[in-house]
């Protein structure tokens, strides 16, 4: 109930919940808190609404725990993106996938990022999912896949194949362009997530 009165605890700065049950709406009480930088909302049961409920906070919120909660899941991450202050931010737990992970990669200079078991799983073992590191004449950025002839696409494109069995080399000229640019986008948007775990 304090929390509904305007102007109360207007100097908090960090607000701990976790443990505590929360619906989704139970957020929208903290809008107000205009000094708020740590926010811990471990296993509270919030789900990705509550997420964008937070966005109210993006000026000054920079630690966002929300670990355990497994109905969290990558729907989030576009209210997550719009938190631009955000240094440390906890989604173990959740079920936000590798795919939301990647779309976080505009923080990966300023970010710390706890990251759910799967994913982390998934960052050990990389290098059995593409050549981690091309040397030329093999590429590494995505951009310059398209000014590649057929040898040379396939020659990259078998390079990654020797770590991944599931990569194919077959197929036209822009079918195999398209997928070396998207298996190197991958590469670099996972490797920018690593650096931020």
């Amino acid at each position: 109930p304090a929390f509904r009165e305007p102007y109360c605890f207007s100097s908090l700065s960090i607000l701990l919940l976790e443990g505590i049950p929360l619906q989704d709406d139970d957020l929208l009480y903290i809008h107000h808190l205009p000094n708020l930088s740590k926010l811990n909302l471990n296993s509270t049961g919030i789900c990705d609404v509550g997420v964008f409920h937070l966005v109210a906070l993006r000026r000054t919120l920079t630690t966002l725990m929300l670990r355990d909660n497994p109905l969290i899941t990558n729907d989030a991450v576009p209210a997550l993106l719009l938190l631009s202050c955000l240094q440390v931010l906890g989604l173990r737990g959740t079920a936000v996938s590798m795919t939301g992970l990647r779309r976080l990669t505009p923080f990966s200079k300023h970010l710390s990022l706890d990251v759910p078991t799967k994913c982390e799983l998934y960052l050990v073992e990389l290098h059995t999912q593409y050549l981690l590191s091309p040397l030329p004449p093999l590429i590494s950025h995505p951009e310059e896949a398209r000014i590649l002839e057929l040898p040379a696409l396939k020659r990259n494109l078998s390079a990654h194949a020797a770590h991944n069995p599931a990569i194919s080399t077959m197929g036209s000229k822009v079918m195999l362009c398209a997928r070396l640019a998207e298996l190197l986008q991958r590469r670099r948007d996972d490797l920018a997530v690593r650096m931020m775990v």
